[in-house]
């Protein structure tokens, strides 16, 4: 299997449905040394195929997360790198899949360094503030305050900016917000 299986994989991906990700999934999942080049094309965004490859690394990442052990420092240190709300809805839901794991399970979590770490919130805060759609900033929340278990400044910042912002967001957004400020005010722990 080699790039061009790939592509023909994401090729047969018509549109958004579920089923049609499903089988580019299982295809994935039978032939993991694709994902790498699965990896890869998500952040070719120059290339609309970058779309498909990131709706299923999304669900890839839901089906097994140590499929990212070996590359998640190449996922962090290219994340920033999508700009299209297709691809950067998935992009942070894996990141936040990521995080999540690594707090709740670390000895089968994938490796995250500080340095990532510092990619993750820098990432996520531009998810928070820029002009992304309400899953993304959504996604970019629960990040950020599952890290802020350890750095309270990110708490501080991700509760200012949302009482910032609550007011003119959606009403996902003013519906999450509330949430999260309820759990920064009492100062208690996240559960997804």
């Amino acid at each position: 299997m080699d790039k061009k299986d790939l592509i023909k994989c994401l090729k047969d991906i018509k549109n958004a449905k579920r089923s049609y990700r499903d089988e580019a999934v299982g295809f994935i999942w039978q032939n993991p040394e694709l994902f790498p080049l699965l990896l890869k094309q998500v952040f070719e965004v120059t290339d609309p195929l970058h779309i498909r490859a990131a709706w299923t690394m999304e669900l890839l990442a839901v089906k097994d997360i140590s499929l990212f052990d070996p590359h998640s420092e190449y996922f962090f240190d290219n994340m920033h790198k999508v700009s299209h709300d297709s691809s950067v809805r998935p992009v942070s839901k894996t990141c936040r899949y990521l995080v999540e794991f690594k707090i709740s399970d670390p000895e089968k979590a994938v490796t995250i360094g500080p340095s990532q770490i510092d990619k993750i919130i820098e990432c996520n805060f531009d998810w928070l503030i820029g002009p992304y759609k309400v899953a993304t900033q959504v996604h970019a929340m629960d990040t950020l305050l599952m890290l802020g278990e350890k750095n309270s400044w990110i708490r501080e910042e991700l509760k200012l900016i949302l009482q910032r912002n609550t007011a003119t967001g959606t009403k996902g957004y003013q519906a999450h917000a509330r949430k999260l400020l309820k759990i920064l005010s009492d100062d208690g722990a996240y559960n997804s």
